[in-house]
């Protein structure tokens, strides 16, 4: 520690010393023991210095017996704050109230905050945590953090975890609910073709085949099914246990598959161009009956834009409407676009339709076939390009079983009539 700040503690004083021979002053000081700092003479017979208390008391009686005056200036240290803080017994007493104040708010909960809750509405789980104890006001030292837990765990079965973490005045309840398998993903059904195709290759993970190699289906035709025939061995496992014959067929069918895109570019760009001119009309509706102020625009072409506005007293509405068109006229200006950009335009256009369609990790077989027309459009003239390709892809589409009592007994019969003679291939 520094000796400057030393001497805040036992508190020292600044003064101004006046009179002749003042060298004597300080040889006085220093046989006396006394420490003068910060020595500044200001004129012959003045200097200004610092000094202890204690140090200030025997400088006073050497002073006495001398022609030296002493004159203090200031007063530094916790002594005299101590002694003038002394004087103010309300300040005091209201410091004193204020610390005590500050420490029983913050002996307590002032703000309760969830986090973690995705389904499970935060004002639930607040209302919980409140009924044992954990609310806006409460002591800390009223209620415990693992009963909240505990309770939040019992109350909720889809949380899997709760803590309670206290902040200062600020209590945050983290929660983790439970993770559960989506029921799509579980759910028993078929593979259905999502496109026409002829099959390449099938390769079947859970479920009955029920195409081949070389076999031409239409989109949405069983591929793999997952109903069990009486012979598999868990449709009696199944039976046994009450549920249906069911399972979730899994497998890779890829097809030969063919696909279409078709856009147009216009070869003419039109814009459009305000005159200045335009015209306006009122209607008014009484009943069934149309009262018009202006006739009809006299511009050949032109855009319009309607306001309309019907009174009502409460939830009656009266039989009146006013509106009002007004009518822009434009000058419409046509100019060719080149057909090379037209083609770039439309070509792109045909291949984002196709490679929407196209699965992932889908092989194209030959170049695309490209066909260009000119077609008339109204008075407009468009270039069409369509763009064919031949791929080879994943046509698997999942479609859940629809319950017996929903579809019938008959529902599968046709897809099942395709199986004889077909091993069904085992599922988990």
């Amino acid at each position: 520690m520094r000796r400057g700040n030393y001497w805040h503690w036992p508190g020292y004083v600044i003064i101004k010393v006046k009179g002749r021979r003042l060298e004597r002053f300080i040889n006085a000081a220093a046989h006396a023991g006394v420490v003068l700092r910060h020595v500044e003479r200001l004129t012959a017979d003045m200097l200004v210095t610092r000094v202890s208390a204690a140090g200030f008391r025997r400088l006073r009686r050497l002073a006495g017996r001398q022609e030296w005056r002493m004159t203090i200036l200031k007063r530094v240290g916790l002594p005299f704050f101590l002694h003038k803080l002394a004087r103010r017994k309300a300040l005091i007493a209201g410091g004193l109230l204020a610390l005590a104040i500050i420490y029983v708010l913050s002996s307590m909960v002032w703000f309760v905050e969830v986090k973690g809750a995705l389904t499970v509405p935060g004002e639930r789980l607040l209302a919980v945590a409140a009924q044992h104890g954990l609310y806006p006001g409460a002591w800390k030292r009223a209620f415990s953090s693992g009963e909240v837990e505990r309770e939040l765990l019992l109350t909720f079965d889809n949380l899997s975890w709760a803590y309670v973490e206290t902040r200062g005045t600020l209590a945050v309840i983290h929660v983790a609910e439970k993770v559960f398998p989506d029921p799509e993903l579980t759910l028993p059904g078929d593979i259905v073709a999502l496109y026409d195709g002829m099959i390449v290759e099938i390769f079947v993970l859970r479920g009955i085949p029920v195409v081949a190699k070389g076999d031409t289906v239409r989109a949405g035709e069983v591929l793999i099914s997952g109903l069990l025939p009486p012979q598999h061995p868990l449709h009696a496992e199944k039976i046994a246990k009450g549920e249906p014959p069911y399972l979730r067929a899994e497998g890779v069918v890829r097809a030969l598959v063919w696909h279409e895109g078709r856009a147009e570019a216009a070869l003419t760009e039109r814009s459009e161009e305000p005159t200045g001119r335009r015209h306006r009309q009122i209607r008014l509706t009484v009943g069934s009956r149309d009262f018009f102020l202006g006739g009809t625009p006299e511009f050949t072409d032109y855009k319009q834009k309607v306001k309309r506005w019907q009174p009502s007293l409460g939830r009656f509405t009266l039989p009146l409407v006013l509106s009002i068109t007004w009518s822009e006229e434009i000058k419409l200006h046509r100019q060719p676009v080149d057909e090379q950009t037209a083609y770039r335009l439309a070509e792109a256009a045909a291949w984002e339709q196709v490679q929407a369609r196209l699965q992932p990790g889908a092989e194209l077989q030959c170049p695309p076939k490209i066909e260009v027309e000119r077609l008339s459009v109204g008075d407009i003239e468009v270039l069409q390009v369509k763009i064919m390709v031949e791929a080879i892809e994943n046509i698997r589409s999942f479609q859940p079983h629809v319950t017996a009592a929903a579809a019938g007994a008959d529902y599968y019969r046709p897809a099942l009539g395709s199986l004889t003679g077909k091993m069904p291939i085992p599922g988990p």
